[in-house]
């Protein structure tokens, strides 16, 4: 009890540091997850989002919103129309009073962009009307108007701009009507057939111009009031500041992947990647599945169609056209197919994005990918010609299932100074049942560790006041006697101080590991000093010990979607740097560290300092929300220098 009591502030001490750390880590993490900057696109990516089909699924409940209002908000100027033979027709305070949407989808649109379609439109107006024609015939009245089964479907582009923030482009908006109910009160009904083939031709025409630009406008203003509000730099201190920032992701020749050791994408599952032997048969072992894709750029403008030569069971898909079949998995056995695509027309300045699915048995399977021009000559697909993303400077690659969006991140100091750490090659291809994954490179975290320590801010200082009343051993020479007899000589009453901060102010590092998880290794200075008088609170240096420190924890998501981290082992190895030669012999503090001070510290350090840290770690620290945004439902995943977090998100605005 007494040695946790007298180690106890100490370890608080270093509790709180690690708070800080990983608190200020995990916002960090989302923090760049959602907030960009267009950096040196030679830089490579801190950080690798994915946003699957159910994170655009999202998505799209927030877009669709921005159609309705623009169609409710819809204001159609008065209409004034002459057909002819003296008839005139007059439509005035044209409102909407009511929209639906039937259906919406929000779909992948390789390279670069995403394509959102909405179905099922409908709207209710109203309108006063007046009729007149040249036999002096003048009929006025109201109607009610329903316009059905519209749709409306307009692209969104995603790139980074010059001035450092993602840039998103609404591109052309088109509307198509499907038909409209027209509903007329008021006099003159032998003309009303007359009047309703007018005001529907009015509509028809019309509608659709007025509905692309509304929608157009509304989206615009969602995305702009969405972009002044991003920031392209986080000041964490008058000293310390975090950049962040859009990169692009290596763009690689061949085709990228996953390989699963089951057949039915399932099981295992590693990277794959595919450069040179694209252009011939790739082999498939039994009971295995694989899912790759890629960009190919074709060597001259021309028609041109696509050819998989495989056995068991494979589907290719170019552009919007599938060939072949998949099923769901178990024994799979099938001869040799051919599968084509229909021509179409390519360009040599377009990337054509390409994804090929195999399912292997019966000892194992093979595929061949072609392209076959006019002529009917048909060649492997030339790995010079095929890329794994639309190209070499792009911040997000939009794939046939999954966004992908790369980013960098430093911090830097008032002096202009910058973290340098290698980054490490982030997984591609991600898969995953949630919404969102973000791969997190090591590098932001010791990059982190960085500033902290140039900053000043990785260190403990423990003194007697900061103790406990109820303490039963104080930080005095006396409680220390026994070991250092010498010191009490000097300073019978005096108090003891310790300071502990990274040696010769280099920071600690962490290593993120499958196998072990967290490793965490650090050399800190920890000095023990005296205090003669405790009322002028002046120190005398004492001794200065070199503590090189090797921890390991384990870091998991918990049940309050909080993030845990539990020490699993602490070992501290002490060193003598220097001694106060009037208070003791180097020799003599040497030895003692050996036979006592550093057993006795590891001892504390596993029966009552891990334990101790734990229990204050147990509830975990809260991932950040940010704004509207809330994360739900997170999984942390675990490799090698990368840690990933897959999580489902919701989003209140």
């Amino acid at each position: 009890v007494s040695t946790q009591s007298t180690w106890g502030p100490f370890l608080i001490g270093l509790l709180r540091t690690m708070r800080s750390l990983v608190s200020l880590f995990c916002f960090f993490c989302i923090l760049c997850a959602t907030k960009a900057q267009l950096l040196d696109f030679d830089d490579p990516p801190a950080v690798q989002a994915y946003v699957h089909q159910r994170g655009i699924a999202k998505l799209q409940t927030l877009l669709t919103p921005f159609i309705t209002i623009a169609m409710t908000t819809l204001v159609i100027p008065d209409q004034d129309q002459s057909v002819g033979l003296g008839i005139h027709m007059y439509m005035r305070n044209i409102k909407v009073k009511e929209a639906t949407i039937g259906s919406d989808a929000l779909q992948y649109a390789p390279p670069d962009s995403l394509t959102l379609s909405v179905k099922g439109v409908n709207m209710k107006c109203t309108m006063d009307w007046e009729y007149k024609d040249a036999l002096f015939i003048d009929s006025k009245g109201t109607a009610d108007l329903t316009v059905s089964d519209a749709g409306v479907v307009t692209t969104i582009s995603l790139a980074g701009s010059p001035d450092g923030k993602p840039s998103v482009t609404v591109g052309d908006v088109t509307m198509s009507i499907g038909d409209i109910d027209i509903n007329l009160h008021g006099s003159g009904q032998s003309f009303f057939n007359t009047i309703i083939k007018i005001v529907k031709g009015m509509f028809m025409k019309k509608l659709p111009d007025m509905m692309q630009d509304k929608v157009r406008q509304q989206l615009k203003a969602a995305i702009t009031k969405a972009d002044a509000a991003f920031t392209t730099i986080h000041a964490l201190s008058s000293f310390t500041t975090l950049h962040y920032g859009f990169v692009s992701n290596s763009n690689l020749h061949g085709m990228i992947g996953k390989r699963y050791s089951q057949n039915a994408f399932n099981g295992d599952v590693s990277d794959l990647y595919y450069s040179g032997a694209i252009g011939g048969r790739i082999s498939v072992d039994d009971g295995m599945s694989i899912d790759i894709q890629g960009y190919l750029q074709v060597p001259q403008s021309g028609s041109y169609k696509f050819q998989v030569i495989h056995n068991q069971v494979g589907q290719l898909e170019v552009s919007d056209q599938h060939v072949g079949t998949l099923v769901s998995g178990g024994k799979i056995c099938g001869g040799e197919v051919t599968d084509e695509t229909a021509f179409m027309n390519l360009v040599s300045t377009a990337m054509v994005p390409i994804r090929y699915r195999y399912q292997s048995g019966c000892k194992g399977g093979y595929f061949e990918l072609k392209i076959c021009a006019q002529d009917g000559t048909c060649t492997g697909l030339d790995a010079l010609t095929v890329f794994t993303k639309p190209s070499d400077a792009v911040a997000f690659s939009v794939y046939p299932n999954y966004i992908e969006v790369a980013l960098d991140a430093w911090f830097s100091l008032a002096s202009g100074e910058s973290f340098t750490y290698p980054h490490h090659a982030l997984p591609y291809g991600l898969d995953s049942d949630r919404m969102i994954s973000v791969a997190l490179d090591e590098y932001i975290v010791n990059s982190f560790l960085w500033a902290m320590t140039k900053e000043g801010n990785i260190t403990v200082d423990v003194f007697d006041s900061k103790l406990p009343a109820n303490v039963p051993i104080r930080l005095t020479t006396e409680s220390f006697r026994l070991v250092f007899g010498s010191l009490y000589e000097h300073y019978p009453h005096g108090q003891i101080a310790f300071h502990f901060k990274p040696l010769n102010a280099i920071p600690p590092t962490v290593s993120i590991s499958a196998a072990a998880g967290l490793k965490i290794n650090g050399q800190f200075a920890f000095s023990f000093n005296v205090i003669p008088d405790p009322l002028t609170m002046q120190e005398v240096n004492a001794i200065v010990f070199e503590a090189d420190i090797d921890g390991v924890a384990s870091v998991h998501i918990n049940d309050k979607n909080n993030v845990n981290v539990n020490i699993t082992a602490l070992d501290m190895h002490l060193g003598v740097v220097s001694v106060n030669e009037d208070l003791f012999k180097k020799a003599d503090v040497e030895s003692k560290v050996v036979t006592f001070i550093q057993p006795f510290l590891n001892s504390v350090l596993a029966s009552s300092g891990i334990p101790f840290i734990n229990s204050k770690l147990q509830d975990g620290f809260p991932i950040p929300q940010l704004g509207p945004i809330q994360l739900q439902n997170t999984v942390l995943e675990v490799l090698d220098n990368v840690a990933f977090l897959h999580s489902d998100f919701d989003i209140h605005i």
